[in-house]
């Protein structure tokens, strides 16, 4: 009894605070005596989904001072920096004020646990709501756009006079991080987490990487414990999204149970770092350097500026080689100079002078790779390549997305090449499309495309592509003996984190073996990634269209180019014996005629 009443004090008291912001003048409840709702916004400067709503805030803030409406932000993570939260209002574009909650005495007031959390206050201060935004983003949630705008029907409600029909909902963000204090336990950082986080995750949890915080030292670890543990616990991290119950893959980054449970022990005693222990950054690429190790070639497309806003085709960027030979790529890796406009990329090759890409070589590869959110480069394995036939020239097809700011981007193509007297196999990217599917306004929808072998092939990678509609992904085979066999399965498509599957050990499929693409789709309001469940959908290129792409690569499984370009003993001694033979009959002829 005791503690209902004392959950439910927030809700019955005035709150009143005091502050510092980001300049350390103290900023007082009563400083915003006059609005009639205020909104206190906790955000936290490396919570991916406290900067997704940014934006909205602010909207609200500008908008609801004619209405007397007051957006203040809270930041309650003691180790985000003053420097920090203002480069977050810059590159967010927010104007409202930000205090800072020592001791995260006032989140501890009202309740808050995750960033971003809001809480909403009326005429007389008391707290009338609590809780998520709305429910469109999130960790592993991206919604197309919100469902119920939580926060603005408790502003609406309140401005009417009315009781808040939903006082307190269960926020989804980022888990606040844990204030200083000495942290002890038996799993360390020095002893168990720092190899798993070598491994496992400081290729994207670095300075300059794709994350949006490093985790490459005992004491930056710290600072998200909880947000660590939760993830692992929810297998959202690393990002893998392949059912494991079907193929084996060299590129799953996913954690044994042991490393499950060294982490949620580390992380439950507060992330200890170990005795004695000098705490030196994780070994990491700098930005200079590419995954691929050091290449043999870059190639570049020229500079191209991206408008703050509107909806670009398709940019198209020819690069001549000029090579003189035919080259034999082993590794490749695509990356662009700005993460934040390129939504994907795919190199392609084709003749010099022609205006379109082409399919290449006798099993007619439609691409050299793509660049997606979560992609590997192409590593091949040793006696396997891909050719760029002399004369021929790289294509480089950029999908730009706009930023809300002008931005320049300049994506490159690093590349190692094999010596061609040690490739044995020449390797192809095929695809399995769809050019005809129409989604309707509501329905859900299978979508399937096949081929059948005529030769015995290796599959060694698996890359399933679809838009905002696509919900799972499947590649199965049917071997000639009619038994059926799931080679991957993608049970929740995240067009976020885009895999390239390689297998473990490359895939025989005898001829006479189908392959079978299988994309499902929910073009209902039931989708929460839908933009538009009222839109009739076709195939297209852009992100509001939709695409089956079942991208797979291969190679013949009795091919052996190293013996093509070596002349066979057999036929060296076949030579030498013909030859004998005719210099033989040349002297009789010759001897005869000289009689």
């Amino acid at each position: 009894m005791l503690g209902a009443v004392w959950l439910s004090l927030p809700f019955l008291l005035p709150v009143d605070f005091q502050r510092p912001d980001l300049d350390g003048r103290i900023r007082a409840c009563s400083d915003w005596g006059g609005a009639r709702v205020v909104v206190l916004y906790f955000l936290g400067a490396d919570c991916p989904a406290a900067r997704s709503y940014a934006k909205r805030l602010e909207e609200l803030s500008v908008r609801g001072e004619k209405s007397g409406i007051a957006v203040i932000g809270v930041a309650p993570n003691e180790a985000e920096s003053d420097p920090k939260l203002r480069e977050w209002q810059t590159s967010t574009k927010t104007t409202f004020p930000i205090l800072r909650d020592p001791g995260q005495i006032l989140c501890r007031r009202l309740g808050i646990t995750r960033t971003p959390e809001v809480a909403v206050l009326d005429a007389q201060r008391r707290l009338r709501y609590r809780g998520k935004i709305d429910d469109q983003f999130g960790p592993g949630m991206h919604g197309a756009r919100p469902g119920r705008a939580h926060l603005q029907i408790a502003i609406d409600e309140l401005i009417s006079d009315k009781p808040v029909s939903l006082p307190c909902t269960a926020p989804t963000g980022c888990p606040l991080q844990p204030l200083p204090k000495a942290a002890t336990g038996s799993v360390t950082w020095r002893d168990h987490i720092a190899s798993i986080m070598q491994k496992r995750c400081v290729e994207c949890h670095r300075a300059g990487g794709i994350a949006p915080f490093p985790l490459t030292t005992a004491a930056e670890a710290r600072k998200h414990v909880r947000a660590i543990r939760e993830a692992v616990e929810e297998k959202r991290m690393p990002p893998w999204h392949a059912d494991s119950r079907f193929g084996k893959f060299a590129n799953d980054p996913s954690l044994s149970d042991e490393e499950c449970r060294l982490i949620d022990a580390w992380a439950r005693a507060g992330g200890p770092a170990g005795n004695d222990v000098v705490d030196e950054p994780l070994r990491t690429r700098n930005s200079n350097e590419w995954r691929i190790g050091s290449p043999d070639a870059i190639f570049s497309t020229p500079k191209f500026d991206v408008p703050a806003t509107g909806t670009l085709p398709y940019q198209h960027f020819a690069i001549p080689v000029n090579f003189a030979e035919d080259r034999w790529i082993q590794a490749a890796e695509l990356r662009p100079g700005n993460r934040a406009v390129v939504h994907h990329a795919t190199m392609f090759l084709r003749p010099a002078g022609h205006s379109q890409a082409a399919t290449q070589g006798e099993l007619q590869s439609f691409s050299l790779l793509t660049y997606a959110p979560g992609t590997a480069p192409l590593e091949l394995p040793q006696g396997m390549a891909k050719k760029l036939p002399r004369g021929w020239e790289l294509l480089f097809v950029v999908h730009y997305v706009t930023s809300g700011k002008p931005e320049t981007d300049q994506t490159s193509l690093a590349v190692r090449f094999a010596d061609p007297k040690s490739v044995r196999k020449e390797v192809a990217t095929n695809l399995l499309i769809s050019e005809d599917m129409v989604l309707p306004p509501g329905v859900r929808h299978v979508e399937t495309r096949s081929r059948v072998f005529d030769r015995d092939v290796c599959l060694l990678a698996l890359f399933p592509h679809m838009h905002l509609r696509g919900t799972s992904f499947t590649f199965e085979a049917t071997y000639p003996d009619g038994r059926s066999e799931t080679l991957l399965h993608v049970p929740r498509w995240d067009m976020d984190w885009q895999h390239r599957y390689v297998f473990a050990e490359p895939k025989r499929l005898p001829a006479g073996t189908r392959l079978t693409a299988i994309g499902r789709y929910d073009n209902s309001a039931d989708n929460p990634n839908n933009p538009d469940p009222e839109a009739t959908v076709r195939v297209g290129q852009q992100t509001s269209d939709e695409m089956l792409n079942g991208y797979y690569d291969f190679c013949l499984a009795e091919q052996d180019l190293t013996k093509s370009k070596t002349t066979p003993l057999w036929w060296l001694a076949a030579v030498l014996a013909a030859s004998v033979l005719v210099l033989r009959l040349h002297r009789g002829i010759r001897n005869r005629t000289a009689k």
